[in-house]
């Protein structure tokens, strides 16, 4: 009886959940699409002479990771993190996230 109990208690709190949200839009972004990004910096960053750091650091900066994510997923400082921001902007010859994801659409 305590089993069948927690199982509504537990159907019941998940129900509720998406009533209150569901008016937000908040769908994960398609693996697909992670998939793409990465294979399209990687591109952009062998024809413009990116190293493989900063190629990682743009695959991150291009799914809208924040910088502090970015330095804990690869194990560096913040500073670090900027500064390979700034020598991809340079190298890329860019001035935002967008001109960015506009380069990769156009290759």
């Amino acid at each position: 009886m305590l089993t069948i109990a927690a199982v509504f208690a537990l159907n019941e709190s998940t129900f509720a959940q998406r009533r209150i949200f569901a008016d937000l839009d908040l769908s994960m972004p398609e693996q697909s699409m992670f998939a793409s990004i990465d294979a399209g910096c990687t591109t952009l960053g062998q024809q413009r002479g990116l190293t493989t750091r900063e190629v990682e650091v743009l695959q991150l900066l291009c799914k809208g990771r924040s910088t502090s994510y970015i330095a804990e997923s690869l194990f560096i400082s913040e500073n670090t993190v900027r500064s390979h921001a700034k020598h991809i902007y340079a190298k890329l010859d860019v001035h935002s996230k967008q001109e960015i994801l506009d380069l990769i659409a156009a290759h």
